[in-house]
């Protein structure tokens, strides 16, 4: 084999060797480029749920109602019903003074 042979061969596999990091740094861009894109398209959490203050709680609890009064309305048709301050929230909305004894008595009637 002659010199101008090997340095033939030698290019060549330089070549080649050169090819394939470009490949792989496409590859390695390509990837790169997609996770951006799909972090900055994620979609944004859903907007439909609204904070409500009061809940009613009777096993299940069901967050709907504005005032305490409100609450204590729905509560007064179901029974066995009670009017709680929603958990989710902060701060916790505090109940209007003697509005437990309200409730019990309108719950007697």
């Amino acid at each position: 084999m002659g010199p101008n042979r090997r340095a033939q061969e030698r290019e060549q596999a330089a070549a080649r060797a050169a090819a394939k990091a470009k490949r792989a740094l496409r590859r390695s861009a390509a990837t790169v480029a997609t996770l951006i894109a799909g972090l900055c398209c994620w979609p944004a959490p859903s907007e439909a749920y609204i904070e409500h203050p009061w809940c009613t709680r009777s096993g299940s609890t069901s967050c709907g109602f504005d005032s305490y009064e409100q609450c204590m309305e729905n509560a007064r048709l179901l029974t066995q019903t009670n009017c709680v301050a929603n958990p989710w929230i902060h701060p916790l909305p505090q109940a209007p003074p003697h509005a437990h004894a309200r409730g019990a008595a309108a719950r007697g009637r």
